[in-house]
């Protein structure tokens, strides 16, 4: 099983490096209990400690989604050593959801 902390730091410094110089997403929402309710239902590990990175994680593929890009390719631009491509295709896909709902 892979470490919390080691995922919240890989999302947070892959996504940060994967999005520098891009705005924060304009229309996101801020239902970020029931994005993280989605990830949770889904397999993915959330916890006090890992929520606050994967809110950002998904707040910044919104960025990805609202220029056009679809799930899958969101999902695979962000390589991650401490999260599986199902993983990171299940918070693209949340945040689709639950986030930015506008890019559906």
């Amino acid at each position: 099983m892979r470490s919390n902390s080691y995922l919240v730091t890989a999302l947070v410094v892959g996504g940060i490096a994967l999005t520098f110089g891009t705005v924060a997403p304009t229309h996101a929402s801020t239902d970020s209990s029931a994005f993280l309710d989605t990830l949770s239902a889904r397999g993915v590990d959330v916890s006090l400690q890992s929520a606050p990175a994967l809110r950002l994680a998904g707040l910044m593929m919104c960025t990805e989604l609202n220029g056009g890009r679809s799930v899958q390719d969101v999902a695979e631009r962000w390589q991650n050593p401490a999260a599986t491509q199902q993983e990171l295709y299940d918070i693209a896909s949340a945040a689709r959801q639950q986030l930015c709902p506008s890019t559906a």
